[in-house]
């Protein structure tokens, strides 16, 4: 019952993700067809099993087929959506970690990366700044396709904009960490708070980010049974619940994304 009640959670959270992508969408300049480009964007999900998502990539040439949208600037999307995602994710896992306050060796660990956000922002509106890094950093890239990719992200990068997306990104990521709640609220024998999940699948998700490895693949997995043992949860019960948790958002989101590929690839042959 309570795996059921975590999978619509994590639908809601797609959902939810989704307006946020169409939104963006819309701060370009495009509005394609709602059925169609909900099919597309849960489509790129089966490559979600890959180092940093980058198979996602696969979305700019669908979007570029179905929608005459130009590559470069569904690129740029991709790239404000994931470094939102990001965000929302460091947020949840700072917030919970200073409201449950046991994990204290972590301290450096969030310093750091609110010191790159604090970068981050400070960079965004430096625009001769960035420019000049791109070019330092990628002299072989053309200059049409620089200044497309630069325009873009700079209209998408303007503080509301990216206020607004991670603000949803944050709603989001929280419905799906609250999945880990109702797994391990099922187990009476044990109690732990709402922030304690979060904090638990946020910083573990993060984990898994910084770690390069496809989906994060043990490393995600290691470090939330690891924080669940840390709160009084047996060994037993924290790698099958962390598996549990993996099951129903990576591995559910792949299989709902090859399923929506086929759903599109026979569209396009009928």
């Amino acid at each position: 019952k309570n795996i059921f009640f975590a999978i619509c959670l994590i639908n809601i959270s797609y959902l939810i993700r989704y307006f946020r992508w169409r939104y963006l969408i819309y701060k370009i300049g495009f509005k394609p067809s709602l059925k169609k480009d909900f099919v597309n964007w849960l489509a790129s999900f089966a490559f979600a099993a890959t180092p940093g998502k980058i198979g996602e990539l696969v979305r700019i040439d669908f979007y570029n087929q179905d929608f005459d949208i130009p590559k470069l600037k569904t690129l740029s999307i991709l790239i404000i959506e994931k470094i939102s995602d990001l965000i929302s994710i460091f947020i949840i896992s700072f917030l919970s970690f200073y409201i449950i306050g046991n994990f204290k060796y972590l301290n450096f660990f969030y310093l750091t990366l609110l010191l790159i956000i604090f970068i981050f922002l400070l960079l965004i509106n430096q625009k001769k700044l960035i420019k000049k890094l791109f070019i330092n950093f990628f002299p072989k890239l053309k200059s049409k396709s620089f200044k497309e990719i630069f325009k873009t992200s700079m209209n998408l990068i303007k503080k509301d904009v990216l206020i607004i997306s991670t603000v949803v990104g944050v709603i989001a990521w929280f419905f799906e960490c609250s999945c880990l709640y109702l797994l391990v609220k099922y187990l009476n024998e044990y109690d732990i708070s709402i922030f304690q999940s979060t904090f638990a699948h946020a910083t573990s998700t993060l984990v898994g980010a910084i770690s390069l490895i496809p989906a994060g693949i043990g490393a995600t997995e290691f470090t939330t049974s690891q924080i669940l043992v840390k709160f009084g949860i047996g060994l037993d019960y924290s790698i099958i619940s962390s598996f549990i948790i993996r099951l129903i958002t990576i591995w559910y989101a792949t299989i709902l994304g090859f399923l929506m590929l086929f759903i599109r690839f026979f569209r396009k042959n009928k």
